[in-house]
């Protein structure tokens, strides 16, 4: 799958389609087992902090790639927030979850969005996707307590090719423990463009440093999302975490200082708040 989703795809058997606020619509399993689900029943909105805050930083206009976007919580914002002449490139393998993914596209009549049935890692072909029963947990390799699916396996370099990207501002990457690899089969777009972008501050129960990096061996300095100010902060290494912060954020110079001009990063960390 490669196109534009403007259609109103049909309804995924047993779904619930769950609206939160701003009016946002959503299919997800009717399971209360299943992450998205629970979340978005119980708070009518995503638990993130950068929820909120990422279609608030990007412009119209602007292009994204959600990679694991699983039941489209970040696309859905997103394609909304970029407008029609923005566009979402969302990735997600699990086929089911993809099903729920198409008709949360179609629930929000949304035309600028093209989902991508793939995993990405550092080369092309096929692999075992492990399945859980919270489809957030699906992981390539290893096993999963709900089985396993074959699914395409992509790198960002041949999709840039395939697709024509071209001043790429965002990317979300949430691959369950495969981001280094993602990051390898990308490096010529996180050499040549310059995106903010966002990921896992863990891979498992711990701090994910070979993503932070390989992300700064191609020049991008990290940083973290500060609550209630509402801007990024540096992120410094080997300090203590805050156990609820569950992302990082990274960028070029260049783009550091527009994000800083605009009100949306600081150079240092705010007075009072812990590095």
């Amino acid at each position: 799958m490669g196109e534009s989703e403007a259609e109103v795809a049909a309804p995924v058997a047993g779904e619930a389609v769950v609206e939160v606020a701003g009016g946002l619509r959503f299919s997800v399993p009717p399971s209360l087992a299943v992450i998205t689900t629970y979340v978005l029943r119980e708070q009518e909105a995503w638990f993130e902090d950068e929820w909120p805050f990422l279609p608030r930083v990007v412009q119209p206009g602007a292009r994204v790639l959600d990679i694991g976007a699983n039941h489209g919580v970040y696309t859905v914002a997103l394609a909304r927030a970029v407008g029609e002449t923005g566009h979402v490139w969302a990735f997600e393998p699990t086929p089911t979850t993809m099903a729920h993914l198409k008709r949360s596209v179609a629930l929000n009549r949304l035309a600028n969005v093209t989902l991508l049935e793939a995993a990405l890692s550092d080369h092309t072909g096929s692999a075992t996707l492990a399945l859980n029963e919270s489809s957030e947990l699906n992981a390539l390799g290893g096993d999963g307590s709900a089985g396993g699916v074959e699914v395409e396996l992509r790198t960002l370099d041949r999709c840039r090719e395939e697709f024509g990207w071209e001043r790429i501002d965002l990317v979300k990457l949430d691959a369950e423990g495969e981001e280094v690899n993602v990051v390898r089969g990308g490096r010529g777009l996180f050499a040549e463009e310059s995106p903010l972008v966002m990921f896992e501050l863990k891979n498992g129960t711990e701090v994910n440093h070979g993503l932070i990096e390989a992300f700064e061996s191609l020049g991008y300095s990290t940083y973290r999302f500060v609550p209630g100010v509402g801007v990024l902060a540096p992120f410094e290494r080997g300090a203590e975490v805050d156990p609820y912060q569950l992302n990082l954020f990274c960028c070029k110079e260049g783009r550091a200082a527009e994000l800083a001009a605009a009100g949306w990063l600081v150079a240092a960390p705010q007075e009072g708040e812990a590095a």
